[in-house]
């Protein structure tokens, strides 16, 4: 079954006692057919990728290591959903960090504002606001770069601590 941009398969478990998996593949027919994965439950979900018609086989595995005779088949019809993605590129630097900061202030760096954590601090937030002007159902996924520097003049022949002592964990 499509679910936006996944497809889902959901079986009923092979009644033999042995079996300890199922293969998926994905192909005209099971000889001629390239493998997606063995998995030891009844549900696999893996991306929709191109649109078109499918056709995915699966076997059971029974211990050690014997297939089904039969492989069953599924055949479906996968369409790419229309405006699955929204974009939003924003440049929070331009901005000079307007948003709220925890633990984190905007210091200059060679003449350009950076956020920076605090000294000592574990760990840090930037949040901002975004308006996407109308409702909007969707799935997150967020990519994020992360640039990070240390400024440590330790040299290789000072480095001579064990990597479990606080000197290494600094």
């Amino acid at each position: 079954m499509q679910s936006a941009n996944r497809l889902e398969f959901r079986w009923q478990p092979n009644p033999e006692p042995e079996v300890v998996g199922y293969e998926l593949r994905e192909g005209a027919a099971w000889d001629a057919s390239l493998f997606v994965a063995e998995v030891k439950s009844t549900s696999y979900t893996l991306p929709s990728g191109f649109d078109g018609e499918r056709k995915f086989w699966i076997k059971a595995i029974a211990s050690p290591g014997i297939y089904s005779d039969t492989p069953t088949f599924v055949s479906t019809v996968v369409a790419q959903p229309q405006n699955a993605n929204l974009i939003l590129a924003r440049d929070e630097q331009t901005l000079e960090f307007p948003g709220t900061k925890h633990f984190a202030s905007v210091v200059s760096v060679n003449g350009r504002n950076v956020l920076r954590m605090s000294t000592g601090a574990q760990t840090a937030e930037y949040l901002f606001e975004l308006d996407l002007v109308s409702l909007i159902r969707a799935q997150n996924t967020l990519l994020n770069s992360l640039g990070a520097s240390v400024d440590d003049r330790t040299t290789w022949m000072e480095a001579n601590f064990p990597w479990s002592s606080d000197a290494a964990k600094r």
